[in-house]
């Protein structure tokens, strides 16, 4: 990690140490994360919406409960005063502040854990996302929002003083709430209003007046749990002068009744008990987003304890997620002793079906670098007033938001162009095994595993029309750009190719003009920002990868999976036909060609792609054969394979490793003078990584019309030879000029950064992820990947998409995904 980046994150914890009053900790480098993290506009709006529904009926139930107060509703745990806090008389003005907390499911959709409508905590966090940048930011206007709602509840429910005294009234022993006194204080002052942070002991009721420290106080604003009130001095008195109007207290103590968690068991019990208390709205939405939940009762012991990762349990009055008991967590003895220790607590406790949570690709900072781990999010939907006014979300690597181990990050919201179909688990093996073996024993697929690990997927990426359309004319364009610079480079081969890395012993081959091609098949890897555009990162100009699964492996899954969908591959084979054609042609201009090889290593993956390459091309009038690359050998300037002469050779080999490896001794001497590369030697130039900072470079020099500049500017990440060029750019890759399937890419923030020599510097792009289901042998996990989209430029022509999910560096280990267009007919 660099020196700069540990730096930048140490000021950016004492900025929140003093500007947002942290607890200082041995942790507290690890707590908030610089690296926004995001989520879907869609289901965002649905975190919301579902919210605010439910909030409706809280506060409904709530009133019913007030109303009802010499019965009980529903069973909600008695606590000291309870019976008091109950019979309140005064109405119950609008809760100041509510947290919904919201995760999401593994397998789609949303759900809620907790309803924190008595003293909710994480607006430290809000605050902190919401000053982190203006876009696609859901907290921007937290602060206002939080004292707009302050000052009507103290205009429609106070006792009219002008400039009231505000007392935070916390628990002096959890630190963490004292400290938030503080953070509202600051909140509170543009409002004109005093406030003190006091302990329950600190109370004293004089008359009809509410002292603390001698200081007359006129609102109470609660971090201190309405189950524990009663260890407050003179609390019976205070609770009497709320209800006399001389004193407000935000939350109304009745929020208690919001807040304990066998209000879930309740509302199922409603909703199977066809209540009409109930609307058709609110039934859809507890069924969609509240885990199926009942009161504990000692009848349910013996399938609690068989079926344990089916279960959680709750204690009602349970905080900060202690005294909640996850099945999966536990092992079965440890599980049974718990359920056996519930069984014979007096304390109300839930059970509750588990719900798997998705887990994300997200960032954070260890206490020495940035990186990436998979986390699941707590997002907590906050309300002020009723009203949404922002959104935090917490990350952990298990089940349960502990304090010490949790962190936040800002949070953007996004839109992604594309969304996954994901296949039933019903019979999956059964199908994906029937898709493996079609391409295997029908077309010669022999990488249906890498390792234990299944190498493709049966769910599905769809990309929809428009966005579609854009990645076809931005691959065309951007290749025309391409083009122009590649030219510019043969023109001066001697200025350009030492800064390509392109050695002196290939300038000759790569810069001959014998044919019109740039390259026989090109293929553009694409990714998609977080604000849903598309970012051009790699040019594989020379030996793409991933024919066989765009062409064979698309159709057989979509027609295994009934997908009604376009296949933006169908024309695939026609072009590469195409351009193998015209290329023949060209090099027959200077010699016939008859005998053409098709090499590659034995490599599974090189050899059933070049194999399909050569099928789709038999038919047509030349001897073409296939042969591993160790066959090929040059005698007196030809090319031979096996013996057998060559008058053009197909390589699915580097041509730098050709040139390098001894074995291959006068290879490229015969490439030049007698038996030419269907994938034109040219093609390396744009291999080169530096490539990309040459095209850059050249912007900024003027030399690309207006609309190619605009081109480079919207779709190509900032890209330079030097990493003083990147000032001014927050994060960036290192990536070595002709590395290939990710190795040796090193990041600005992370430990593994180091000085190279021919290496690029690269805009850092934070990439939209889709959740996966893979599988190996054994088992399977989900997982957050990174679609990277390959598009295939053939002939100049937008030819297909080769898409792989894998880490923000793709790797060998990266899934296919099969991917189609959603044209609007379905």
């Amino acid at each position: 990690m660099s020196k700069q980046t540990a730096c930048n994150q140490r000021i950016h914890t004492e900025n929140i140490l003093f500007n947002y009053y942290m607890v200082s900790s041995s942790r507290e480098n690890l707590i908030h994360s610089q690296f926004p993290s995001y989520l879907e506009k869609s289901v965002y709006e649905d975190m919301v919406y579902c919210t605010q529904v439910l909030d409706k009926l809280v506060l409904r139930i709530i009133e019913k409960t007030a109303v009802n107060c010499e019965k009980m509703i529903f069973q909600y745990g008695e606590f000291p005063l309870h019976q008091s806090v109950k019979s309140l008389g005064r109405q119950i003005p609008p809760f100041f502040w509510v947290r919904y907390d919201a995760f999401l499911r593994e397998d789609g959709g949303i759900f809620f854990s907790e309803f924190n409508y008595d003293k909710p905590c994480a607006q430290r966090e809000i605050i902190i996302a919401g000053n982190s940048g203006p876009e696609q930011n859901p907290n921007l206007n937290f602060s206002k929002e939080f004292q707009k709602a302050f000052k009507n509840l103290w205009d429609d429910y106070g006792n009219h003083v002008k400039n009231p005294t505000v007392a935070v009234l916390v628990d002096p022993g959890h630190y963490e709430e004292v400290h938030l006194g503080f953070l509202y204080g600051d909140l509170l002052k543009p409002l004109g209003f005093e406030t003190i942070i006091a302990g329950g002991k600190n109370l004293e009721v004089r008359g009809d007046c509410l002292y603390i420290f001698d200081k007359k106080i006129d609102i109470i604003l609660r971090q201190f749990p309405v189950e524990h009130l009663y260890e407050c001095d003179d609390i019976e008195k205070v609770l009497e002068l709320y209800d006399k109007r001389k004193v407000l207290i935000l939350n109304d103590p009745r929020a208690v009744f919001g807040q304990t968690k066998s209000l879930f068991a309740y509302l199922w019990e409603m909703v199977e008990g066809n209540d009409p208390f109930l609307s058709h709205e609110e039934i859809s939405v507890i069924r969609r987003t509240i885990p199926k939940t009942c009161l504990y009762n000692p009848s349910c012991m013996e399938e609690v304890i068989k079926n344990k990762d089916a279960y959680v349990i709750k204690a009602a009055y349970g905080r900060y997620s202690q005294e909640v008991y996850i099945g999966l967590m536990h092992s079965e003895i440890e599980w049974a002793e718990t359920v056996k220790a519930i069984n014979n607590s007096p304390k109300l406790h839930i059970i509750q079906e588990f719900c798997p949570i998705q887990k994300q690709n997200v960032m954070c900072f260890n206490g020495q670098y940035y990186d990436e781990t998979q986390a699941m999010g707590n997002y907590g939907i906050y309300l002020a007033n009723g009203n949404f006014s922002g959104v935090c979300v917490r990350w952990s690597s298990d089940y349960l938001s502990l304090d010490e181990t949790v962190w936040s990050s800002p949070i953007r919201i996004r839109k992604s162009p594309f969304y996954l179909i994901k296949t039933s688990s019903e019979g999956r093996k059964e199908k994906w095994n029937s898709i493996n073996e079609k391409a295997a024993f029908i077309h010669g697929y022999t990488g249906g595993y890498t390792g234990p690990c299944e190498s493709f997927t049966m769910d599905s990426l769809v990309i929809n029309k428009q966005h579609y359309k854009e990645l076809e004319e931005a691959s065309e364009k951007i290749w025309s750009v391409i083009e122009k610079t590649v030219e510019l480079v043969r023109e001066n081969c001697n200025i350009f190719c030492p800064v390509l890395g392109i050695e002196d012993s290939l300038q000759d081959l790569v810069t001959q003009s014998i044919t019109g091609h740039t390259a026989f098949i090109a293929r553009l890897d694409w990714g998609v920002d977080p604000k849903g555009n598309w970012r051009m990162l790699e040019i594989n100009s020379e030996t793409p990868a991933g024919i066989m699964e765009s062409i064979v492996l698309n159709d057989i899954i979509k027609s295994e999976t009934g997908i009604k969908l376009s296949d933006p591959n169908k024309h695939l084979v026609k072009l590469i036909r195409e351009a193998f054609s015209g290329i023949v042609n060209d090099y027959n201009q200077y010699r016939a060609i008859r005998n053409i090889g098709f090499v590659t290593p034995s490599f599974s993956e090189d050899w059933y792609n070049t194999k399909l390459l050569s099928e789709f091309l038999k038919d047509m009038p030349y001897n073409v054969s296939l042969g591993e690359i160790s066959g090929l050998e040059a005698k007196e300037k030809k090319l031979y394979l096996y013996g057998e002469p060559l008058d053009a050779v197909y390589r699915y080999y580097p041509l730098d490793w050709l040139a390098n490896d001894p074995y291959f001794e006068g290879v490229i001497e015969a490439l030049k003078e007698n038996s030419p590369s269907i994938n034109p030697p040219v093609s390396f130039i744009s291999q080169s990584k530096a490539f990309l900072a040459l095209i850059w470079e050249l912007a900024e020099q003027g030399f690309y019309e207006d609309d190619d500049r605009k081109l480079i500017d919207k779709y190509i990440p900032k890209t330079s030879l030097t990493a003083k060029k990147m000032r001014g750019t927050e994060n960036y890759c290192i990536k070595p000029f002709f590395g290939r399937e990710g190795q040796e890419i090193t990041f600005s923030f992370s430990k593994k950064e180091k000085k190279a020599n021919n290496c690029i510097y690269q805009e850092w792009i934070d990439l939209q992820t889709v959740p996966l289901q893979l599988h190996t042998t054994v088992y399977s996990v989900q997982n957050s990947v990174c679609p990277i989209f390959g598009t295939y430029i053939v002939n100049r022509k937008f030819g297909g998409i080769y898409t792989r999910g894998g880490s923000r560096v793709t790797d060998h280990n990266a899934v296919y995904i099969s991917t189609f267009i959603d044209e609007g007919k379905y």
